[in-house]
């Protein structure tokens, strides 16, 4: 039998994150919690900034000049008393590698907690619940795998990553709705 790419990156991942995953620890005791992560993606045509959630984003554009766009990501985080946020825009040779079927937008939604996780790997307590507010990302990101091979190699070096240091859990959501 022949597997499709996705499947056969989530294997390999799965292969490689089984070989060196370490026991984990649960603390049962009251008051252990959780860091917190929200993060959004957002894209921008001249003047108009689009979410990847918005209803009113183009049906149609020329997807050779999708990098060419300001292509953006943000995370908030937070672990115990301290928050910290970040933003920044993927440069356009990055983008080109997610363009195909416009996974530039979900690789965007995906790039944040990438970053995020990341950065504070080392410095933050396991168990990190994750808010992203794009269903398609979630479900790459809860799966481990996807229909964009590029984007199925950040998710294998994620959940790497994360087989080392902590266990996310990643759940549809977002800053907006916690504000509320």
């Amino acid at each position: 039998v022949k597997l499709n790419h996705p499947l056969r990156d989530a294997l390999l991942t799965l292969h490689h994150v089984l070989k060196d995953l370490r026991p984990r620890a649960i603390p049962l005791q009251v008051g252990a919690h959780p860091a917190v992560l929200y993060t959004d993606a957002f894209f921008a045509m001249g003047d108009r900034v689009f979410k990847p959630t918005d209803p009113e984003i183009p049906t149609r554009w020329n997807p050779s000049h999708t990098s060419s766009l300001e292509n953006g990501w943000g995370f908030v985080f937070k672990d115990g008393p301290r928050t910290y946020a970040a933003h920044g825009v993927a440069p356009p040779e990055l983008i080109n590698k997610f363009c195909s079927r416009r996974a530039f937008i979900y690789f965007l939604e995906l790039l944040a907690p990438t970053l995020a996780l990341c950065l504070f790997s080392q410095k933050m307590t396991p168990f990190v619940i994750a808010f992203v507010d794009n269903t398609a990302s979630l479900a790459a990101l809860n799966k481990g795998y996807g229909r964009d091979p590029s984007v199925n190699h950040m998710l294998a070096f994620l959940w790497c990553d994360c087989s080392l240091w902590f266990a996310p859990s990643f759940q549809l959501g977002s800053i907006q709705s916690q504000c509320e």
